[in-house]
């Protein structure tokens, strides 16, 4: 299901590019002009077609339908940078976003990159709540815990405190977990909790780099993944 893109997949990968930029950035920025004057599916494609480098790393999610894709390039011999990670409108929310990061990183782990990186828009909220709690795979500490207590019977929580180290998805629930520090029992409030391994204490975090996108007054924020 997910391949490598190629050179017949450009027309498909420019219209999931241009609607999926529509339909994220056009609530934030609210200007037309740009959402569908200078962005087209046509400009992509020859965009696209003219440098065909760029699909060095592209994946593209096919069922059958090219559903998804994502750009990792890599900006040195240690680090990837996310160029490109859009779901079509109509697909969204059905774990193809997942599957295809979780994929990536499986890749570039096995080529020895050390760190993985991408820019979200601040006011994109959509996509910085999928890398800051929707991805069973990561939970975004600040430092690797040897032990965390976990919540359980607890439904959805994002306390914030310098103990918070992030949560993932389950079947019926989430699970929140919180380091082990300065004799720190647990956060007050919370159900009773045991103690156990976090399931991976590693993970995408905004790494507080921010910039300012360029004729905009809107803030990029900078996410990383240390992979270890």
């Amino acid at each position: 299901m997910i391949r490598q893109a190629d050179k017949q997949d450009i027309p498909r990968i420019a219209e999931i590019l241009v609607f999926g930029k529509r339909v994220a950035y056009r609530p934030i920025f609210k200007n037309d002009y740009v959402s569908f004057n200078e962005l087209q599916v046509v400009q992509l494609y020859e965009e696209y077609k003219n440098n065909p480098d760029r699909l060095a790393g592209m994946l593209l999610y096919d069922d059958g339908i090219v559903k998804g894709v994502i750009n990792g390039q890599q900006i040195d011999d240690k680090t990837i940078e996310v160029k490109d990670f859009y779901i079509d409108p109509f697909f969204v929310r059905q774990g193809i976003g997942t599957l295809l990061l979780e994929h990536l990183i499986r890749l570039v782990r096995q080529k020895g990159v050390q760190k993985i990186v991408l820019w979200v828009i601040k006011d994109n909220v959509n996509a910085r709540r999928f890398y800051e709690a929707n991805l069973e795979f990561s939970h975004f500490a600040l430092r690797q815990p040897r032990r965390a207590f976990v919540p359980t019977g607890h439904a959805p929580a994002r306390v914030k405190t310098q103990w918070y180290v992030g949560c993932y998805r389950t079947a019926s629930k989430y699970q929140c977990f919180y380091t082990v520090l300065y004799g720190i029992k647990c956060t007050p409030g919370l159900p009773q909790c045991k103690m156990r391994k976090p399931k991976e204490a590693n993970g995408f975090l905004n790494n507080g780099k921010t910039c300012i996108i360029e004729g905009t007054t809107k803030e990029d924020c900078c996410y990383e993944y240390v992979l270890v």
